[in-house]
């Protein structure tokens, strides 16, 4: 169970959850790679760097996986919310939320990743390699949506 499904207010329940895209891992696959055929060259400064292409390719793919585990994006009736596994956690207020930026590469379009960049009051927060981030960002305005009508039913 992941941040959002263990800390849902009373009666708020999760509609969408976000995932991470595996193209995460394609930097840190190429770094290797280039670090595999470089460490098995014979000539001296290529196999040195070819070790020091597969050490940092080994710490890139263990931060990416560190942030595949831990991170949490999620828009439920009420909020949309985020955990990190260090505790980072953000919980936008629907009617707090401005607008939302979908942006991708080339490669993302292909390979149906981007990144969202959420607006409020000012300040701009990011979520990277957001699986299908379209089809999100239309769950999370459905959610606001319901909540502004939810808050127009109850005043009347």
């Amino acid at each position: 169970m992941g941040y959002i499904k263990a800390n849902l207010l009373p009666g708020e329940t999760l509609v969408k959850r976000a995932h991470l895209h595996p193209f995460i891992f394609a930097q840190p696959a190429v770094i290797l790679l280039l670090g595999w055929l470089y460490a098995d060259m014979e000539t001296g400064w290529f196999r040195y760097l070819g070790w020091l292409l597969l050490l940092l390719g080994a710490a890139a793919l263990l931060q990416r996986l560190l942030i595949v585990i831990g991170a949490d994006y999620g828009v439920t009736d009420r909020r949309f919310k985020t955990g990190v596994i260090q505790r980072h956690v953000r919980e936008l207020v629907h009617h707090k939320i401005e607008g939302i930026e979908i942006r991708q590469s080339f490669w993302g379009r292909i390979m149906g990743y981007g990144t969202l960049l959420v607006t409020t009051g000012g300040a701009v927060n990011t979520y990277t390699y957001i699986t299908n981030p379209v089809h999100f960002r239309v769950s999370v305005y459905e959610c606001i949506e319901n909540s502004r009508l939810r808050q127009i039913k109850s005043t009347s």
